[in-house]
């Protein structure tokens, strides 16, 4: 386990370490309003969901700039390639916008979202807006190997799991 994945996980959002570890990274990634804030001002909570992820949603009441905190908990390669491949998306205006990488995680604009179900996708709109959305994503050449890795990955999944 990492380092920022231990932090995370032995300590409560709320706690001063957790406060004052998010108030650094805002600081040290996005500046501004981050150098100032108090821990006081600031609000850490847990993003339920994610399958590989730990996910914080954090905001402040100065008017710093809210973002979310992705904690990796998958193997380095799958980690490297993940934080590529967002960053190209991010640049190219198809997802939110990468304000920092770290050992361990990354912090990402904060885009209010509601997960899609099964039930949600079979809707016509959203179908459609999805699958709109396919060709230009498809389009992307990333600098990644294109070699399948799906076994690649579930080994090393495993692997953390145990």
């Amino acid at each position: 386990m990492r380092p920022i994945e231990k932090l995370f996980t032995e300590n409560e959002p709320d706690s001063d370490i957790i406060l004052e570890k998010v108030i650094q990274l805002g600081s040290d990634f996005i500046g501004g309003e981050w150098k100032t804030v108090k821990k006081s001002q600031v609000n850490v909570s847990r993003i339920l969901g994610g399958q590989s992820n730990h996910m914080f949603h954090v905001t402040s009441s100065n008017s710093a700039t809210e973002y979310l905190l992705r904690i990796h908990r998958q193997g380095d390669s799958h980690v490297f390639t993940d934080t590529v491949n967002f960053a190209i998306f991010s640049e190219r205006g198809l997802g939110p916008k990468l304000y920092g990488f770290f050992e361990g995680g990354r912090m990402e604009e904060f885009l209010p979202s509601k997960t899609l179900d099964s039930d949600r996708i079979l809707e016509a709109e959203i179908s459609r807006k999805v699958g709109a959305s396919f060709p230009r994503y498809h389009a992307i050449d990333v600098p990644v190997s294109k070699e399948r890795r799906c076994f690649q990955i579930m080994r090393e999944s495993l692997k953390e799991y145990e």
